[in-house]
């Protein structure tokens, strides 16, 4: 299948979608497989998350708001199910899907699906298949994969042997450091969102159960933030 889907990369100009609020998972995947198999155009479906436009910046990738024109190949990288794309999940198309999450049936008889979920991150996918098709890494594609393997791992919190070595083998491919990689997915925290987790913090209220502890809070913004710091906290799940 590797090899299939490599011939069709290299033969097609394409689209890559990523989700909605792509993270540098998402982002970094795009870049590295847009730039080793061009010509290829980016399309974040709803956008960046913060982290991820920190890294669009810092390594200048260039990004599409909406598609011009058709294409004869659309690549979906790191979305489990069309839902994620909003309105672009309905496109129709030669498609290639690539991702590492555990497989659904919701991308059946859509195109070809290449899902490993032995990987902790998709950057791991497309470099397998980069490394495959021996095609050469930049210093900016290592640097977008490494962010990807970074954060999809939790800071290496999730990482499995096969993730380490594949951040491992970036950094000496491409002369990476390690300041580099998190230099790039460092991105401050703005006052409205630190307002929106301390109010998370005074509506919460927690249950232990078992040896766990749950929390539960309300907000109308940076839900996601507020929950990660609910975490941060000694919650082991956070509403």
């Amino acid at each position: 299948m590797l090899d299939d889907i490599i011939a069709k990369l290299s033969s097609a100009e394409k689209l890559i979608l990523v989700h909605g609020n792509a993270d540098p998972d998402a982002l970094g995947s795009a870049y590295a497989l847009a730039k080793a198999f061009p010509p290829a155009d980016i399309l974040p479906a709803e956008g960046l998350d913060r982290t991820s436009k920190n890294v669009a910046a810092r390594l200048g990738i260039e990004l599409l708001a909406r598609p011009q024109r058709s294409y004869p190949l659309i690549v979906i990288l790191d979305t489990s199910s069309p839902e994620q794309l909003g309105d672009y999940g309905q496109m129709q198309g030669d498609m290639i899907i690539i991702d590492h999450h555990c497989p659904t049936n919701k991308w059946a008889e859509r195109g070809t699906y290449l899902c490993d979920d032995s990987k902790r991150s998709c950057a791991e996918v497309v470099l397998d298949l980069i490394e495959r098709a021996g095609r050469p890494i930049s210093r900016e594609m290592a640097l977008g994969l490494c962010a990807g393997i970074l954060t999809d791992t939790g800071h290496f919190h999730f990482a499995n042997p096969a993730s380490l070595r594949a951040f491992a083998r970036l950094m000496e491919g491409a002369d990476v450091s390690m300041e580099e990689v998190l230099a790039i997915t460092d991105s401050p925290t703005d006052i409205s969102e630190r307002v929106a987790q301390m109010k998370g913090g005074q509506r919460m209220r927690f249950e232990r159960m078992g040896d766990h502890i749950v929390a539960i809070s309300q907000g109308s913004a940076f839900e996601s933030s507020v929950c990660k710091a609910l975490l941060s906290l000694g919650a082991d799940i956070a509403f």
